[in-house]
Parts: C-alpha cells; sequence; structure tokens
C-alpha cells in the first residue's frame, strides 16, 4: 500500500511540473508574430479575424487538392535513395552502367533503382549527374528532418497527382518504369532544387 501511495505522489509531482512548463493559452494568444512567422508573408490582405473566417471552402478552385509524398530526407539520399530497397544506404552504392542495365537486370530490378537514377537513365545520361550531385552537396551528418518538403508543397499544389507509366527507349528496347512516388520525387526535386521562381514563405528552421 505504501508503495502504491508513493507511486501516486511521484506522478502527481510530474504531472504538476509538466503542466508548470506549459505555457497558458492566453500567453500563446498574446505573443505577436516575428517576421519569419507573420502570414502577411503570403498576402497583405491575410485575414486576422477569426470572425470573418468563411466556414468553408476547397483548397483550389482548379480540382488541385494537394496530394501525399515523401519529403525525401536528406540523410536518406532525396530521390537518389532506392526507396523500394529496405536498409538502402545510397552513399554504399554506386550507379548501375549502360550494359549492367541492357543485359543484366530485369524489370523487377530496374524499378528498384532510384528515382534519380531512372529519370538520368531516361535523358541517355550514363554519368548519372543528378545522383552524384546528390552524393556531393548532401553530408553525412544531415538532420533528419531536412529533405525536399518545399519542392513537394509546390509540386502537389501546381501538378494533379502523378500516375505511374512505363518510359521505353525506342533506341536500346529498355523499359523504365516510374511508379507515382518516383514521378512526386522528380517533381519535388525540380521545385526544391532547379526552379527559380519566386516564392513566399512562413516559418524558419
Amino acid at each position: 500500500m505504501f508503495m502504491f501511495l508513493n507511486l501516486l505522489n511521484k506522478k502527481a509531482t510530474l504531472g504538476l511540473l509538466l503542466t508548470s512548463l506549459i505555457p497558458a493559452p492566453a500567453a500563446l494568444a498574446d505573443r505577436g508574430w516575428d517576421e519569419a512567422n507573420s502570414p502577411s508573408n503570403f498576402n497583405s490582405n491575410y485575414v486576422r479575424d477569426f470572425n470573418a473566417l468563411p466556414l468553408s471552402g476547397s483548397m483550389d478552385q482548379s480540382g488541385h487538392r494537394g496530394w501525399s509524398d515523401s519529403y525525401w530526407p536528406r540523410v536518406r539520399g532525396g530521390i537518389a535513395d532506392r526507396w523500394q530497397i529496405p536498409g538502402y544506404r545510397y552513399r554504399d552504392d554506386k550507379p548501375p552502367t549502360y550494359y549492367h542495365v541492357l543485359y543484366n537486370l530485369n524489370s523487377a530490378q530496374i524499378d528498384q533503382l532510384s528515382p534519380a537514377e531512372k529519370f538520368d537513365i531516361i535523358r541517355g545520361r550514363w554519368d548519372f549527374p543528378i545522383a552524384a550531385r546528390i552524393r556531393k552537396k548532401y553530408k553525412e551528418d544531415e538532420k533528419d528532418w531536412r529533405g525536399l518538403c518545399n519542392g513537394w508543397t509546390h509540386a502537389s499544389l501546381n501538378i494533379p497527382e502523378p500516375r505511374p507509366i512505363v518510359y521505353e527507349d525506342k533506341l536500346t528496347g529498355i523499359k523504365i518504369p516510374l511508379g507515382s512516388s518516383d514521378i512526386k520525387g522528380l517533381l519535388a526535386y525540380y521545385y526544391a532544387e532547379v526552379d527559380n521562381s519566386r516564392a513566399r514563405y512562413i516559418g524558419r528552421s
């Protein structure tokens, strides 16, 4: 009985401690926006009055509702990750050669290549420049939250959700299956690393 009461006291003490660390709602409500988190970064006509917000609406009048995907974390190699292979480490592998793909890989093995490798094969770039660029740019100690989330957001708002396709090279007959996630990764990479159009952000890391 003594041990039971002692345990209750410890839990109560822990509960009070945690509660004291959580800011009261009023304190959060009174806190102003800093420059990086201000909604006005999006639009100077941003509605700040809660009671003035509409009670219904849609994400986008064009019918694009955004789509889910990985944020392609840098620590896993982004789109250089052979994401269908459990435990794959992109730094420990080398891109395949032309003859290896043409003569040694079956369709299931080609399907397991990374989005970067598939796209470079489609472009006829057997030096695999995208994967090489990623290996050079992404560091071993990347934060696990860093990835292509900014590019994924742009792509999902601007482009309808892609469907799987199979690309066939007319010269070699090599067939490259591109799953929906492969295409999403390539689109996210484009908007995050290649596209130079202006974008507005809220928040900072």
